[in-house]
């Protein structure tokens, strides 16, 4: 039992050193399931940021869901998530009546 908990416990630390944060390229940020986005997340804001402090969850989430939709345009798959633009995508704002 303890050499499975020192196991699990390193593999997590590993996961957290290769985290490239927003050096993380879009095509491998989209392959990472959700807790791993959530980590590459959080490593990028901190590094923004400069601390290492802990984010509210909703940062994450919602940072989260933008580096998603960046990601998914098709000219941002090589770039790295911190360079990720709207590139090649129009928007236009309609006014409501």
């Amino acid at each position: 039992m303890l050499a499975v908990a020192i196991t699990t416990t390193g593999c997590a630390d590993l996961e957290r050193a290769l985290n490239r944060g927003g050096d993380t390229l879009c095509h491998d940020y989209l392959d990472q399931n959700a807790d791993d986005q959530r980590m590459t997340i959080t490593k990028f804001i901190q590094e923004r940021r400069n601390n290492d402090g802990d984010l509210p969850p909703a940062t994450i989430d919602v940072a989260r869901g933008g580096v998603n939709m960046l990601c998914s345009i098709p000219s941002n798959a090589d770039v790295p998530i911190e360079d990720a633009t709207l590139k090649g995508l129009e928007i236009r704002i309609i006014p409501t009546r």
